[in-house]
């Protein structure tokens, strides 16, 4: 039954706003110090999401760190996009497998990929193959945002992936 109920929601699982709050915390606008006056300047950052679902996570990300920020993400679903449409800055309604993003296009990396199989091999998650294609888009010191069940942190392709990356 709980298959069934992740398929009809695409693997969608949104991220509780009180966890985003606390994740946010975690992290602050990129900022720049002038030399003479010490003076702390927010500049222009983007943050994307490859699943963006309804946009709500990211747009709270992008609320609560403030500064000059531009939001971009990736929804499969018509319905999501056109709720993430309203919050988020550009929206694409694709899958994110046919997008091509910039490499290290992205200050913030939001990630919180489809909790589920690879439809081809029920040996591949889809969690690893999201991160294998998005962590390119992140810049070199971007920060990325992975959420994913604990169980998935111990597939050796992911460790392999966030070890080798981060």
């Amino acid at each position: 039954m709980a298959r069934l109920a992740n398929s009809e929601k695409m693997g969608f699982f949104a991220t509780p706003p009180h966890v985003v709050e606390l994740l946010a915390r975690w992290i602050a606008a990129p900022v720049t110090v002038n030399a003479d006056t010490g003076k702390q300047t927010t500049y222009p950052y983007r943050i994307f999401d490859p699943c963006a679902g309804e946009g709500a996570a990211l747009h709270q990300v992008a609320t609560l760190l403030g500064g000059e920020v531009t939001t971009w993400g990736v929804e499969l679903s018509p319905n999501r996009a056109e709720k993430a449409e309203t919050v988020l800055d550009k929206v694409l309604n694709t899958a994110f497998q046919s997008v091509r993003v910039s490499h290290e296009a992205a200050s913030l990396l939001y990630l919180n990929p489809p909790y589920d199989n690879d439809l081809d091999s029920a040996e591949k998650r889809l969690e690893i193959e999201f991160l294998r294609l998005s962590v390119q888009t992140l810049a070199y010191d971007g920060v990325m945002i992975l959420i994913v069940p604990q169980p998935v942190l111990h597939f050796a392709d992911m460790a392999r992936l966030l070890a080798g990356h981060f």
